[in-house]
């Protein structure tokens, strides 16, 4: 119906129709644009801003978070960013995060994103740009002259995740030091964390290999 002028013109006709019957429709109509248009781009501009901040997040586990301390000096506070962003989402949406926030364990977390679906659809937005960059680090490794044709593609993606997942994490624990530094031990659990998802990484990768699902 939207290929062409015409069809355009019939849904405006429908909706104007409509919108005569039942008056607060426009209501529901504007809402809705809101949420589908504004809640995710903003989305995915968190999702953009999460990028630059893995790669500070990189450079802090070798320089004990001197590299995200500088950029801050400099004025890149990424968490400030997305706290600024969530103040303009949609307050369905705000909403949503809140109760999706506020749930305690692994059930109750799970039960709250399925009754409130918007948090399951945002949060794997959000996911798009990190994911997009362990690609990134996946494929630079292939292409390394020391690992290329040695490194199996489920091994290098899983290691494009894990270091992904610990510069994420190394920036995450250095915001909130209060020296806006990391110590050996905070670096040591980044990178940790940065390994765990890496061999969950592998781990699938390898069932999915197995069960005969090609590589993404």
């Amino acid at each position: 119906i939207l290929v062409d002028n015409t069809g355009r013109e019939d849904l405006n006709k429908l909706l104007a129709a409509e919108i005569a019957v039942d008056p607060q429709l426009a209501n529901r109509l504007a809402l809705w644009g809101r949420r589908l248009v504004g809640d995710t781009a903003i989305t995915a501009l968190k999702s953009a801003i999460a990028v630059p901040e893995i790669a500070v997040g990189i450079g802090d586990l070798v320089t004990g978070g001197r590299a995200g301390k500088a950029a801050e000096q400099a004025g890149f506070r990424p968490k400030e960013a997305k706290a600024f962003l969530d103040d303009y989402l949609s307050p369905e949406q705000k909403a949503a995060n809140e109760k999706l926030a506020q749930a305690d364990g692994f059930v109750d977390t799970l039960s709250t994103a399925v009754d409130n679906p918007s948090t399951i659809l945002h949060t794997g937005l959000e996911s798009i740009a990190p994911m997009l960059a362990g690609g990134v680090v996946a494929r630079g490794l292939m292409a390394a002259p020391a690992v290329a044709g040695k490194l199996a593609p489920w091994a290098a993606g899983a290691i494009g995740e894990g270091v992904v997942g610990a510069g994420m994490c190394a920036e995450s624990i250095r915001q909130q030091t209060e020296d806006g530094l990391l110590t050996g031990e905070q670096a040591g659990l980044a990178g940790l964390a940065g390994g765990g998802t890496g061999a969950i990484g592998a781990a699938g990768a390898r069932i999915a290999q197995k069960l005969g699902i090609g590589e993404i």
